[in-house]
């Protein structure tokens, strides 16, 4: 009997990817036969991409499947804000697709426990180097992260709202912390949250380069810190930059935490596997 797994994928924009290819990573995910999956975001930039792709995996997957929003899935439509899509639109549309809506809720496979967030940016994963002020990222948002500043119409900055999920994130945790009944937490993000993650993309020659620009709307190191404070945290997945990788985090105490990015984007849709 093969050991359980948790499989997480996200940034399938449906157009980008094409369907038979996202067949074709579903197929593959059904395969492994996963005791739950995940999907971290960025399925579309419409309610009926994201529900197309959440319709085919929930068709060809026999498990528990939750999905977690990324950025492009809170881009205003005709009909919806970025505000209405955060507080209601989005989760209404996942729950009634039959699909747990991570980012409020919890998935329990046996004695572990998923949760997530989207981990939006604080500009914690600025490159210092550059020597740019938290005003500078502020005021620079349309310049070098043209999608995010024309497409979000919520009332928050980002640091507000950086701030609201890491205090929901964070006391989540601090829930499953005092559960006996919790022996182990799995945190999926949308945005990146180790230094990690990070440099293998960002790291562009010279002093102009737009891809070192770009990397203060990446991620966000604050949150990572946080959640490397709690003990049964052992595994930490992200997405959003394309890339795969692994690496082992240490926490304050010494432990470490298994950590990965989902290595999916548009162009080449992937998955990662986590034992549980």
């Amino acid at each position: 009997m093969n050991k359980a797994s948790l499989l997480v994928t996200s940034d399938l924009s449906p157009g980008a990817s094409s369907e038979n290819a996202l067949a074709h990573l579903a197929d593959q995910m059904a395969e492994r036969n996963p005791a739950a999956v995940v999907i971290a975001g960025n399925l579309g930039e419409t309610l009926r991409e994201l529900e197309s792709v959440l319709d085919l995996f929930k068709k060809k997957l026999g498990c528990p499947l939750a999905f977690l929003p990324g950025n492009q899935d809170l881009f205003f439509q005709e009909d919806l804000t970025s505000q209405n899509l955060w507080t209601h639109a989005l989760r209404k549309k996942v729950e009634s697709l039959g699909v747990r809506y991570l980012q409020t809720s919890t998935l329990e496979v046996g004695s572990t426990v998923i949760s997530g967030s989207i981990g939006w940016y604080d500009y914690s994963s600025a490159i210092p180097e550059l020597g740019r002020t938290q005003e500078y990222w502020i005021q620079s948002k349309l310049e070098h992260n043209v999608p995010d500043a024309l497409r979000i119409d919520w009332e928050w900055s980002d640091l507000e709202f950086a701030t609201l999920v890491s205090r929901s994130l964070s006391a989540t945790l601090d829930s499953l912390e005092s559960d006996p009944k919790t022996r182990e937490v799995v945190v999926v993000t949308h945005f990146p949250v180790f230094e990690w993650q990070l440099s293998p993309v960002f790291t562009g020659l010279g002093k102009d380069s737009y891809p070192r620009v770009l990397r203060a709307y990446q991620g966000n190191l604050n949150l990572g810190l946080e959640i490397l404070q709690r003990s049964k945290v052992r595994h930490v997945v992200s997405g959003h930059v394309g890339i795969d990788g692994y690496r082992s985090v240490p926490k304050p105490d010494g432990t470490l935490v298994k950590s990965f990015l989902t290595g999916s984007s548009p162009s080449a849709p992937s998955f990662v596997e986590v034992p549980l």
